[in-house]
């Protein structure tokens, strides 16, 4: 199933101001039915906040993403409601003095729209519909009263509810150790002489060790077994002659490091029971400590963070984040994006290193990696996006057959720590009018210098 085009249903154009796509939306619910009233809800609450935009627009940009249904856009919304519930729900219900019942009845029938959305947007395909299609059948209803754009409104206080550091991550995640977090059971290990432990999840497919930092201050490793291949999503390095894929995420000074590549086993595959210590599995739901180190296991992934620094990760089977300190709220889009960078600077290229560059070049590496005339959106979200002008070379085909000044894409993602930097670590290259689209399986590491 295709994603939803919230903007082609609406008949939008996509630079449309948050402001006027509220009140373009708030027009439409003149007259408009119960199925047809909830499908515009729907796409001006997305549309019309700028966090929960970027959110939408890099998801419907993602062709290998889950499919943009009437499903997943009542999730969306449903996840920003909960959120920041005052921010949302605090000026509808706190000034209008309805009575308990009457909300009641209220949320009883919204929860008969979900359903008869749902069906409305499955049954005309939720894309290319005329914008007015379902407000054709008038509503005996009295419409209800426009509300303010919710960027209009005061900014949400911190009593509204904590934001995950990164996508998928704890939502607590960077601040201090949750109250009933569990201490991990600890041993001595028999090489280091240093207090250890370890864990895994329910699974077994993404494990932690940890120590009582040495002299060297490393405290231990996390890591998806998934990725332990040479075809790593996080890059690979020559190890021992060979090369291996990066996937375990060090632990140094009460921070998390990049990943590295092992030609050997970690703490938790090879800790035998017979020496007095059994690698516990963390529950889905519980959070676990070893010293300043706290994990939340969950059944999306495993949020690791230190209470010091606030310095974490977020580790998925489907993918793997760093982070800084705790959740705040997105940067919306056309903000300045300040303290985040292009990967690192390389070697005789340009851009790298830089807040939104202009123009960016690997140094030579190849003339398919460099793009000029670059302007970005969502610079300092989880993916910025670039269009400009590059080089495109046909799949299977020699040098003689690329296509210079061809309009392209160039999308960072990953965020993440470059030479002492918070930058995007990955960046992809598509070109749409060739049929190519954004793919992380194409991504290029641009944290490692050329």
């Amino acid at each position: 199933m295709a994603h939803i085009d919230l903007y082609k249903v609406f008949g939008l154009d996509r630079r449309t101001h948050p402001d006027d796509v509220w009140r373009t939306l708030t027009d439409r619910l003149q007259g408009a039915d119960i199925a047809a009233r909830h499908q515009i809800e729907t796409a001006r609450a997305i549309l019309s906040d700028p966090t929960l935009r970027a959110q939408y627009d890099a998801r419907l940009a993602d062709l290998s993403a889950p499919p943009l249904d009437p499903a997943a856009l009542d999730r969306m919304v449903a996840s920003h409601v909960q959120a920041t519930p005052e921010a949302t729900l605090a000026p509808a219900s706190a000034s209008s003095g309805v009575p308990v019942p009457v909300l009641a009845t209220v949320a009883v029938l919204l929860v008969i729209a979900v359903g008869v959305f749902a069906a409305v947007m499955l049954r005309d395909g939720g894309e290319d519909q005329p914008a007015n299609a379902a407000a054709s059948t008038a509503s005996s209803e009295q419409p209800t009263a426009p509300a303010q754009p919710p960027h209009q409104q005061p900014e949400p206080t911190p009593e509204s509810g904590p934001t995950a550091p990164v996508d998928g991550a704890y939502v607590d995640a960077g601040g201090p150790r949750p109250p009933g977090a569990i201490p991990l059971p600890t041993y001595v290990s028999r090489y280091g002489k240093v207090s250890s432990a370890h864990l895994l999840t329910p699974t077994g497919g993404i494990g932690c060790d940890f120590q009582e930092a040495g002299s060297g201050g490393k405290q231990g490793q996390c890591g998806v077994r998934k990725f332990n291949r040479a075809s790593s999503p996080l890059g690979t390095e020559k190890v021992g002659g060979s090369t291996k894929g990066k996937w375990l995420f060090q632990l140094v000074g009460d921070r998390v490091g990049q990943p590295v590549a092992t030609t050997g086993t970690t703490g938790w595959m090879n800790q035998p029971a017979n020496d007095g210590y059994q690698v516990p599995r963390v529950e889905y739901g519980k959070q676990y400590y070893f010293q300043d180190w706290v994990v939340a296991s969950e059944e999306n992934g495993l949020t690791l963070w230190n209470t010091k620094t606030g310095s974490g990760v977020f580790l998925s089977n489907e993918r793997v984040e760093t982070f800084e300190g705790p959740g705040r709220s997105a940067p919306t889009t056309g903000t300045s994006g300040e303290g985040i960078v292009l990967g690192s600077v390389q070697s005789n290229g340009r851009g790298y290193g830089n807040a939104q560059p202009s123009a960016i070049d690997l140094g030579g590496a190849s003339s398919t990696s460099i793009m000029t005339g670059i302007s970005w959106t969502d610079w300092g979200s989880d993916r910025a996006t670039g269009t400009g002008v590059g080089t495109y070379q046909p799949p299977d085909k020699s040098g003689i057959y690329k296509e210079s000044n061809t309009p392209g894409i160039v999308a960072a993602f990953a965020p993440g720590m470059c030479s002492g930097k918070r930058a995007y670590t990955k960046i992809v290259y598509y070109f749409p009018s060739k049929g190519q689209g954004f793919d992380a399986a194409n991504a290029i590491d641009i944290c490692t210098a050329r």
